[in-house]
């Protein structure tokens, strides 16, 4: 059975890793007891961070155009901008360009938490303050982010949300399930470790699945 206690020393380990408490890590670490409390600290970061709602238009473009229809995509998005007077027509004018046919204006909406990816994203969200409508501002992949959109943003930030704060009584529950989940996990690996132990196998024919996890 988990005990309270238990959960309470797993809280208190997963809180130092996630204010990052260097003195506490470096126990953690010598005890052997880091990498679980990491993986549960990262896990909190998306629900715990500041947050942004916003939209968002794109005027696609890529740098690997030639320089004529790169400084068009670029006019494109700054004649939107210029319609966009407020947040209170950003929705109209992003409907009108993104339904243009062959147009490559995209329009959406976001949500976002503080150091999310794309970090120009999340950041700009974070630099304006809810009801805000950002310049024309750019974002270009490279070879180590290749599925990230490129182009020209405009961005109408709707709402944004504090941190929350991470507290023992909001989580006790989450964490508990999580120990016996573990603690179950390591029983039946085990128990299945020491029935192949007893058993009498016989490989009699390998397949390539075999041989893919073996490597």
């Amino acid at each position: 059975p988990v005990s309270k206690e238990d959960v309470r020393t797993f809280f208190d380990n997963v809180s130092a890793v996630y204010k990052n408490d260097t003195k506490k890590i470096e126990e953690l670490k010598q005890q052997g007891r880091y990498e679980e409390s990491e993986v549960v600290a990262r896990q909190l970061v998306p629900a715990l961070a500041p947050k942004a709602q916003f939209d968002l238009i794109l005027v696609y473009a890529d740098k690997k155009m030639d320089d004529t229809e790169f400084a068009q995509r670029r006019k494109i998005a700054d004649t939107i901008r210029k319609e966009i007077k407020d947040k209170s027509n950003f929705r109209d004018v992003a409907q009108k360009y993104a339904q243009q046919k062959d147009s490559r204006v995209y329009a959406s909406v976001m949500n976002v938490y503080e150091g999310m990816q794309p970090v120009e994203l999340s950041s700009k969200a974070f630099q304006l303050k809810a009801g805000d409508v950002s310049n024309v501002f750019e974002i270009f992949t490279d070879s180590e982010r290749p599925g990230v959109a490129q182009g020209f943003f405009i961005m109408n930030v709707i709402e944004k949300t504090p941190a929350q704060k991470l507290v023992f009584e909001a989580s006790e529950r989450q964490l508990e399930e999580y120990i016996n989940s573990k603690r179950a996990e390591s029983i039946i690996n085990q128990a299945v470790q020491a029935l192949i132990k007893d058993a009498d196998i016989k490989i009699i024919k390998t397949f390539k699945m075999d041989k893919v996890a073996q490597s």
